[in-house]
């Protein structure tokens, strides 16, 4: 049986949804897994600490919140063998979850589609598999964006992510350790790391405000862009209205734009 894996980027900033969305989509998909972007996170030791608050140490500097070398070979992994790297161990069901109920008729629905689209390739001698990547840097590294096949980007605007931060604050580690965000941490660094790993993809560099670049996809792989590729990376940007609603609208366009790429690309 051959595998043919489907990687579903779901990125956006810390508290805006991504890790709920990526739960709630695969509810729906047959023979998937989820990528946590956080479980790359390196050790407590390799977190520098910020230029301008020199007592704290920042786990949100793009190029070295996450421990790369090792999240490419995960994806790169997950997309030929359709499953984790052997060694790896997830943390994400340490960290504290919150539960956003949307209609399981949606799930139902698209279940029952993704179902007969595994069916048919299961016929032809493909194993189809949904690998969904939740994270807060996808888009930051062009040796990682290239192996998504759907891609989401949630915005969600700045009072709510702050207000979630500071509801949450306490993270644990892929380490096993406990964080505690120091007092001002989201206004410090949280935030203006996201608007700088982010701005390249948007017009006018706005993060808040403006469109998703008609070029984002060249603009991230920048030497890496491959001629013909840019079309084929088409990213859908969320911004959820709060609570259920928000969710079910994103989980519906969400199931639709992975049926449609898992089509396309079981067809060529």
């Amino acid at each position: 049986m051959q595998k043919k894996a489907i990687l579903i980027a779901v990125g956006g900033a810390t508290c805006s949804g991504k890790t709920t969305l990526a739960k709630k989509l695969q509810k729906a998909l047959p023979n998937n897994f989820i990528i946590h972007q956080d479980d790359f996170a390196p050790s407590w030791d390799k977190i520098p600490y910020h230029p301008n608050f020199p007592d704290i140490q920042d786990w949100d500097r793009a190029d070295t919140a996450i421990d790369w070398p090792y999240f490419r070979r995960e994806l790169e992994y997950a997309k030929k063998e359709g499953e984790h790297l052997p060694e790896l161990r997830s943390h994400d069901h340490l960290n504290k979850q919150v539960e956003v109920p949307i209609d399981d008729a949606i799930l139902t629905e698209w279940r029952t589609k993704f179902q007969e689209l595994e069916d048919r390739e299961r016929a032809k001698g493909i194993e189809l598999i949904f690998v969904l990547v939740d994270g807060f840097l996808l888009y930051y590294d062009p040796d990682c964006t290239r192996y998504y096949d759907a891609l989401f980007f949630l915005r969600v605007p700045y009072a709510t992510l702050k207000q979630r931060r500071e509801e949450r604050a306490q993270y644990v580690t892929q380490t096993g350790d406990v964080w505690q965000d120091p007092p001002h941490y989201f206004d410090n660094i949280v935030y203006p790391a996201y608007v700088d790993a982010h701005r390249k993809l948007f017009t006018n560099q706005d993060v808040e405000k403006g469109e998703l670049a008609s070029d984002w996809y060249r603009r991230v792989m920048g030497r890496h862009a491959e001629a013909g590729k840019e079309d084929d990376k088409v990213a859908e940007v969320f911004t959820p209205a709060e609570g259920s609603r928000g969710m079910q609208e994103m989980v519906a366009k969400g199931l639709e734009r992975i049926y449609e790429v898992a089509c396309k690309r079981t067809s060529s």
